[in-house]
């Protein structure tokens, strides 16, 4: 004679009462992030809330808009947000080609991070500045500056410092063809690097001269 015993059966992991969440960590409160018109991803409130600075980018509203974020770049974005990870995407082509992409990603990256506070993602996008960045040359470091999206971008902070010590560094060793190439590429963003690495350079000569004299 069976007993109710015989029908009683342990709960499987995860689904003893205890361990059951009150309440469904996906049916609650979210913001959208639209990127390039068509890709909306929702994101819960509590995942951003772990970004509160970010978070009051909204501005109460519902949607924050990313109208020109690249696939590759929004990729990053999130998974920053919902990880506090940098991780590219797969890419192709020659090692230099992947470079470039790459360093372009990261300074997207880092300007996303400057401009919607969150610092942690700027200072991931930067560390990764001298690893791609060293892979490709000054020549296509200067084109990709003089063409959107990053033409008329106000360049500050890790990106400006790279691309200073890449010019002092490359600038010695360049050829005539490399300074002609640069001379065609060159955009507003790039005249202006050069322009403040110019005046900080006189600045610093000017300095020595006067420490120079005060010891004579």
């Amino acid at each position: 004679m069976s007993s109710w015993f015989s029908y009683w059966r342990p709960a499987l992991e995860g689904d003893r009462q205890e361990e059951r969440p009150s309440t469904s960590p996906w049916l609650v409160p979210s913001r959208i992030l639209k990127f390039n018109n068509n890709n909306w991803v929702t994101v819960p409130e509590d995942i951003l809330k772990g970004h509160p600075a970010f978070l009051a980018c909204w501005r109460g509203q519902a949607t924050l808009d990313f109208p020109d974020l690249p696939y590759h770049v929004a990729h990053v974005l999130l998974e920053y947000i919902y990880k506090r990870e940098y991780q590219n995407l797969k890419v192709h082509g020659t090692h230099q080609a992947r470079c470039a992409i790459d360093f372009s990603t990261a300074v997207y990256a880092y300007t996303i991070g400057i401009k919607y506070q969150l610092p942690e993602l700027g200072q991931l996008a930067a560390e990764r500045f001298q690893i791609y960045g060293d892979e490709i040359t000054i020549v296509e470091i200067v084109k990709l500056f003089s063409n959107p999206p990053f033409a008329n971008m106000e360049i500050k902070g890790q990106l400006y410092d790279y691309l200073c010590t890449r010019i002092t560094r490359d600038g010695a060793t360049m050829t005539t063809n490399s300074r002609a190439e640069i001379g065609e590429a060159m955009g507003n963003t790039f005249i202006s690097v050069l322009y403040q690495r110019i005046v900080g350079l006189e600045r610093e000569k000017e300095e020595l001269q006067e420490t120079a004299n005060s010891l004579w």
